[in-house]
C-alpha cells in the first residue's frame, strides 16, 4: 500500500508556543470538500460575476497578490476609502499568532459578538497586531487593520468572516450610523417614526448619488476586499479561506471551529458554537424595529440595488 502524502501546516513565525502538525493531504482535501459540499460561498465569492462585476478584471491566482475589487465605494470621486465616513481605506482585523488566524470584521454581522469572543478565549483584539505605523489610512489610530499583516502573516494565516443578507442588515446599520451621528432619537417617542422615515429616505439619496454615508452602511464587499501593504499603490487584497453567513450561523461557527483546529492543529480554547449562542448581542429591539417599519417594497428595492454586488457575492436572492 503506498504511503500517504502529507502537507505541512504552517507554524507561526514570531511565536514559538504554536505547535502545528503535519496532516495527510486526504485530510485536508476531505476538510476543503465538505466546506464546499455545504457552503458554495467562497466559490461565489471567488466567482468571475463577483470579482468582476464592475470592472472586468485578470484574476492573479498567488495568494499575496489578489486584485483588489472594484466596489461601488471606488467610484466615489475622491475614490473608495472618501465615499463614507469617517474616511478609511483599511478595514480592522484581530490576528491571533497563536492560532494563526485573521478575523475581518464586517459592520453589524456579529462583530460585537465575535470581538467579545475573541477577547476573553484568545485573548487577541483588533487594538493589537504588532506593527504601530500601519493604521493611517483609518480614522481609529489604535486598530489594527489589513494594512498591519506582514507577508508571512498573508501567506500563512487561515482568514475568515461572515456576511448577511443586505435587506436584513440595513435596519441595524441605520441604527448604528443615527447614534453615529450623535442623533438622540427618542425611539419610543410617536415623532421617532416620521424622524426615522425620513433618514432612511435621505441616507439612501446620498447612497445613491455617491455622497458620503457612515461606514455602518459599507457594502460587504468593500469591508472584506480590504487591501494589504504589499502593493505600492494599495492594488492586492487580503486573502479569505472562509465566509460564514448570518442566517446560517450555527452550522457556520461549527464549520469553522472544525477548519482553525485543522489548520493548526490542536483544539481551540473555547466552543464556538456555545459562546455564539449565549453571547450574540440581540438586535431585535425597538431601534432597529423603527427603522424595519419603513422598509416598504420601494424602499427594498432600492437597498438591493444599491447592494446588488453584496447578493451577487454573497448568494443573496
Amino acid at each position: 500500500m503506498p504511503s500517504a502524502q502529507y502537507l505541512d501546516m504552517p507554524c507561526s513565525f514570531k511565536h514559538r508556543d504554536t505547535t502545528c502538525v503535519t496532516l495527510p493531504i486526504y485530510v485536508m482535501q476531505f476538510l476543503i470538500f465538505i466546506t464546499f459540499a455545504e457552503s458554495n460561498i467562497l466559490h461565489r465569492w471567488l466567482s468571475a460575476p463577483c470579482q468582476n462585476y464592475y470592472r472586468r478584471k485578470v484574476v492573479d491566482e498567488d495568494r499575496v497578490r489578489l486584485p483588489m475589487i472594484t466596489t461601488r465605494e471606488d467610484f466615489h470621486v475622491l475614490g473608495r476609502g472618501n465615499a463614507i465616513t469617517p474616511p478609511h481605506w483599511a478595514q480592522e482585523v484581530i490576528v491571533s499568532h497563536t492560532y494563526q488566524f485573521v478575523y475581518v470584521p464586517v459592520r453589524k454581522v456579529l462583530s460585537s459578538t465575535m470581538r467579545n469572543l475573541l477577547r476573553s478565549a484568545f485573548n487577541v483584539s483588533w487594538t493589537a497586531c504588532g506593527k504601530s505605523n500601519c493604521t493611517f489610512l483609518t480614522p481609529y489610530e489604535d486598530r489594527c487593520t489589513t494594512l498591519c499583516l506582514s507577508r508571512e502573516v498573508i501567506q500563512n494565516y487561515f482568514f475568515f468572516t461572515f456576511v448577511r443578507h443586505p435587506v436584513s442588515r440595513f435596519p441595524s446599520s441605520m441604527k448604528q450610523s443615527a447614534l453615529m451621528a450623535g442623533l438622540n432619537i427618542n425611539y419610543s417617542d410617536p415623532d421617532a417614526h416620521e424622524i426615522t422615515a425620513n433618514l432612511t429616505r435621505d441616507t439612501l439619496r446620498r447612497m445613491r448619488h455617491f455622497l458620503p454615508f457612515d461606514h455602518h452602511l459599507e457594502t460587504q464587499v468593500f469591508s472584506i476586499s480590504s487591501p494589504t501593504s504589499l502593493g505600492a499603490f494599495l492594488e492586492y487584497r487580503i486573502p479569505l479561506d472562509f465566509i460564514g453567513r448570518l442566517e446560517t450561523l450555527n452550522k457556520d461557527v461549527g464549520k469553522l471551529q472544525m477548519m482553525l483546529e485543522a489548520h493548526c492543529g490542536k483544539p481551540l480554547p473555547v466552543n464556538l458554537t456555545k459562546f455564539v449562542a449565549r453571547n450574540r448581542t440581540n438586535e431585535g429591539g425597538i431601534k432597529t424595529k423603527t427603522y424595519r417599519q419603513h422598509m416598504d417594497a420601494d424602499t427594498i428595492k432600492m437597498i438591493r440595488s444599491l447592494y446588488q454586488h453584496d447578493m451577487v457575492c454573497f448568494d443573496y436572492s
